[in-house]
């Protein structure tokens, strides 16, 4: 990637005038997904970079009864790090899977889940934990829920000079989750998904349930996971198997190949045959 201006403001508002004059401006934080080919900006003309590295406002981490909120540019191994804390289990599960401490010390959660090419790994561990993005531009400051940056086709569609500065966390926690990588190879392969559900639970009944997948598209059947609400887990095996036509169809509408959306319904089948007390 060629640069024709590099900007390294100090406040988002600084931030927000240099996308405004410059909306191609590539955004610069952890720089990991940068070094990929598949986020490298397509294009041979010089582009601008943003750097994020003197912003200290998106490295703020906050709390509440309620809530935890997380600046774009905390680091992944930071949120490691933090409290145990059973409501950030999901997430701190979905980070382990990413690299090494070296590089998740460079990557950021901003960047993880604003990746324009495809859906990184904390993307829907995040939309299952109901998570929110407040977003920035010239018009204002707005939050949105993670379906926002996600186009009628499935494909990742963050904004365009938008700048993602905080993540907010609800802090109720999920009884049962899981978190997995689907797919033989690792990223960048485009049949690289993860795999991501979260329960809550009254007496090992289904009270809340979030079942999803993502990689090049985002995968999600919001009426099988209504259709389970009131069932109790374990599930058995007959029960489970009825389910899997409408995970598996809900893939292949998706677009994924036939084989990895009968790899996503069978990942919600093990997660539903395990107990709450199964190690997931």
């Amino acid at each position: 990637m060629r640069v024709d201006e590099a900007a390294s403001p100090q406040s988002i508002a600084e931030c927000i005038t240099f996308m405004k004059r410059r909306p191609e401006a590539v955004v610069w934080a952890g720089g990991t997904a940068l070094m990929t080919i598949d986020d490298r900006p397509q294009s041979d003309r010089p582009l601008p970079v943003l750097d994020l590295h003197r912003v200290q406002e998106l490295r703020s981490i906050t709390g509440s009864d309620r809530y935890i909120e997380l600046g774009a540019c905390v680091t992944l191994q930071s949120i490691l790090e933090l409290p145990k804390r059973r409501s950030l289990g999901p997430l701190k599960q979905a980070i382990l899977g990413i690299g090494n401490p070296p590089l998740r010390n460079m990557a950021t959660i901003g960047g993880n889940i604003a990746a324009r090419s495809r859906f990184m790994t904390c993307f829907p561990v995040m939309a299952c934990m109901d998570a929110a993005l407040e977003t920035r531009d010239s018009s204002g400051t707005r939050w949105s829920g993670f379906q926002h940056i996600v186009a009628a086709d499935g494909h990742p569609s963050f904004p365009e000079s938008t700048l993602l500065t905080r993540i907010r966390i609800p802090t109720a926690f999920w009884d049962n989750y899981c978190v997995r990588p689907m797919g033989d190879d690792g990223y960048p392969d485009v049949d690289s998904f993860t795999f991501a559900a979260v329960a809550r639970l009254e007496k090992n009944t289904i009270v809340e349930l979030r079942v999803c997948a993502a990689g090049n598209v985002f995968i999600r059947n919001r009426d099988a996971e209504l259709e389970l609400v009131g069932k109790r887990l374990p599930l058995g095996h007959k029960e489970t198997d009825n389910l899997l036509g409408s995970f598996q169809a809900a893939g292949e509408e998706a677009g994924i190949s036939p084989h990895m959306a009968r790899r996503f319904a069978h990942y919600v089948k093990t997660f539903f045959e395990y107990s709450p007390d199964d190690p997931q």
